[in-house]
C-alpha cells in the first residue's frame, strides 16, 4: 500500500554535481515508516516522511 502521496517505486537523490544516486525501494521505505510508528506512536504525516526519506 502506498500512503501520504508518494509513489515509492524509486526515490533518486543527486548531490551537487557529483554522481551519487541513492535508491530507496518500497520495502525500505515500509521499513522506516513501520519504525517510525512504533517509535513515535502513529504513522509519519507527509513532513515526516519526506523528512525520514531525506536524512
Amino acid at each position: 500500500m502506498h500512503r501520504f502521496g508518494y509513489s515509492y517505486c524509486d526515490i533518486w537523490f543527486y548531490s551537487g554535481n557529483q554522481d551519487k544516486t541513492i535508491v530507496l525501494y518500497d520495502d525500505e521505505i515500509n521499513s522506516l515508516i513501520e519504525t517510525w510508528t512504533v517509535q513515535v506512536g502513529r504513522p509519519p504525516n507527509d513532513q515526516d516522511l519526506q523528512g525520514i526519506i531525506n536524512q
